[in-house]
């Protein structure tokens, strides 16, 4: 892993302004936000993210203050928070999880605080078109891709 990148992204989740907007998003939404230090398995995540989609740190801060970014991500916690029928999603044949896996909620500990920055990378596929969010959802393994991507697409404002 890029030593850089991940400096960088440590230090976009540590800036006064993302943390912030993290807690000003919490308050204006009533997300939970896990408090819990951020793993650095959290971390590089965010890091492989970054990588899959092809934009940088700059980028996703670029994005944070936009307005149209706003509204998408305030639109994150109702989407997160409608019940599906199938909470589990559609998995590929041969990845369906065992039945005694599929569906329960053991704890809910609240969004990490790599939520904006995440919701960042979506939102600027997202100005690629459906397809393009699709492609992403398939690479970082979102179950039903292409029928999520339609979903988040609808939040993208006009």
């Amino acid at each position: 892993m890029d030593s850089h990148v991940v400096s960088a992204v440590e230090d976009l989740l540590r800036s006064e302004d993302y943390q912030q907007q993290l807690h000003d998003w919490a308050d204006r939404t009533g997300a939970q936000l896990d408090d819990r230090p951020l793993h650095p398995v959290v971390r590089d995540i965010l890091v492989r993210h970054l990588a899959l989609s092809g934009f940088t740190v700059d980028e996703v801060r670029g994005v944070l203050g936009v307005e149209g970014f706003q509204s998408f991500l305030d639109a994150k916690v109702v989407r997160d928070t409608v019940d599906d029928d199938d909470p589990d999603g559609d998995f590929p044949p041969g990845e369906t999880p065992d039945p005694a896996d599929r569906g329960g909620v053991i704890k809910e500990l609240g969004y990490a605080s790599t939520v904006i920055a995440d919701t960042a990378i979506w939102y600027l596929v997202a100005l690629q078109g459906r397809s393009a969010l699709a492609r992403y959802f398939r690479a970082i393994r979102i179950p039903g891709a292409s029928t999520y991507a339609g979903q988040v697409m609808g939040d993208m404002p006009a």
